[in-house]
């Protein structure tokens, strides 16, 4: 009768005992860096779909200038992180429920550090909504005249634009990005 177990067999549990640790570290460190991942995609993607959502909302309800002397729309080259992009300003009624009932707002898109942002303001210049692109850099914006020609410089002198085009880039320069194409003032429309 056998009383005890020798070294040999002590080895080898010990050794496959230490296999299956192993395998399960691994399995739990591949979790939990597929999670993290799956949340900075969730992130990104929900904070793209808002800044789009809000950017299509508020240039679907453009308003004229609260004042005279104000351009209602406005485009000028900034550069970020070494890279050159536009920023557009203008005045939304989009921002507030039902859409373009609200009070008017300015609202400026803009490159950041952290990617496009979008800002409306009240005329007192308290920030009322921001919203922020993650995954995009930069932007490029051709705007329509009433006449139907698409201008990269948009005239201070002009009213809003009848269509705009916010061509966006990523921050990999092999990541394609799909453009905004937005009619505006559709209150005004038949």
């Amino acid at each position: 009768m056998r009383r005890a177990f020798t070294l040999i067999e002590v080895i080898v549990a010990l050794t496959i005992a230490g296999i299956i640790a192993l395998a399960a570290r691994a399995a739990l460190v591949a979790g939990i860096d597929t999670e993290e991942r799956l949340r900075l995609h969730t992130t990104t993607s929900e904070g793209d779909a808002r800044f789009r959502s809000l950017l299509t909302e508020a240039l679907r309800h453009m308003a004229d200038s609260p004042a005279p002397g104000l351009a209602p729309f406005a485009l000028r080259d900034t550069i970020v992180d070494g890279r050159v992009s536009q920023t557009a300003e203008f005045y939304s009624r989009g921002l507030g429920f039902p859409a373009g009932t609200g009070a008017i707002l300015r609202v400026i898109v803009a490159p950041s550090t952290g990617g496009l942002t979008i800002t409306a303001l009240r005329a007192d210049g308290v920030v009322v909504m921001r919203g922020v692109a993650p995954s995009l850099a930069a932007m490029r914006v051709r705007s329509k005249t009433p006449a139907g020609q698409w201008l990269e410089v948009w005239p201070r002198t002009l009213q809003v634009p009848v269509a705009v085009v916010f061509d966006f880039a990523a921050p990999s320069p092999d990541a394609t990005v799909s453009p905004l194409v937005v009619a505006t003032r559709l209150e005004d429309r038949p």
